[in-house]
């Protein structure tokens, strides 16, 4: 029994690697490298890709199935994958086969290393090639049409406000109220219609922005600096600074105007 398992191993390992060399052949690049335990190499992968971006593949050797996936920091994405208790509490299909088979039974492949500006374009050619069971979604990138569910939805609100399912109170509504009202009377003046149009036209005109994720892989669109700002956690003056200077933000986020 032993005896047949480990052949069924070797032989559906080696119908992956010509599968893997027959795309490779025809229209990919060589994989930079190939690591056939996950296990027992995972300190020299850590080490080896570190600080480079790229795209990487896990491979089921028991059954052929592939992972593909991609960051700017492959050392840092894939720690992660060694984590247990990132595998138990995020839930992907890759995670749960790594917890299932042990990473003893994986292969990891560096599939390429890039720019971090192409990674999500060289990770989608990989998987128009090499289509890997493992993913889900069929896009690099592909939430650009994701949708916070009501529960993620209800989760952010709490974190931003501490208070479950309610931002604010009446009480706290109220007192907010009477805030501004103090803050109108101490000023002295409201602005007339003619102050409040020169102060607006005083102001940059806001743009659409989009936010790469490169640690979710996704794309969002925002109206403003501002609305980037509220719901990536960072100060405005940083996602400026990031738009103005072509720099990844908290070495996750590439903030570039919409076309």
């Amino acid at each position: 029994m032993i005896f047949m398992k480990n052949f069924k191993t070797v032989s559906l390992l080696r119908i992956s690697l010509v599968q893997l060399n027959r795309a490779f052949s025809t229209s990919l690049p060589s994989p930079v490298k190939v690591y056939e335990n996950a296990q027992l190499l995972r300190k020299i992968i850590l080490q080896e890709n570190k600080d480079k971006a790229g795209v990487y593949m896990w491979t089921n050797k028991t059954n052929g199935k592939r992972y593909i996936g991609s960051s700017i920091n492959i050392s840092n994405r894939l720690l992660s994958y060694f984590s247990i208790s990132h595998l138990t509490s995020v839930d992907m299909v890759i995670n749960k086969a790594l917890l299932k088979y042990g990473h003893e039974n994986f292969s990891l492949t560096i599939l390429a290393y890039c720019d971090i500006e192409a990674v999500i374009e060289r990770e989608q050619s990989y998987f128009d090639t090499l289509n890997p069971e493992y993913n889900v979604l069929p896009l690099a990138g592909s939430s650009v049409s994701y949708l916070h569910s009501a529960e993620s939805k209800l989760k952010m609100s709490e974190a931003r406000t501490g208070i479950p399912g309610n931002p604010h109170s009446e009480e706290s509504k109220a007192k907010l109220s009477q805030a501004g009202m103090n803050n109108t009377n101490r000023v002295g003046k409201i602005h007339t219609e003619e102050q409040r149009a020169k102060i607006s036209a005083a102001q940059p005109t806001s743009q659409r922005i989009e936010v790469l994720d490169l640690v979710e892989n996704t794309k969002t669109q925002y109206s403003s600096i501002r609305e980037v700002s509220k719901n990536i956690g960072c100060s405005r003056y940083a996602v400026s600074s990031s738009l103005e200077n072509k720099k990844v933000l908290k070495e996750r986020y590439v903030i570039r105007p919409c076309d």
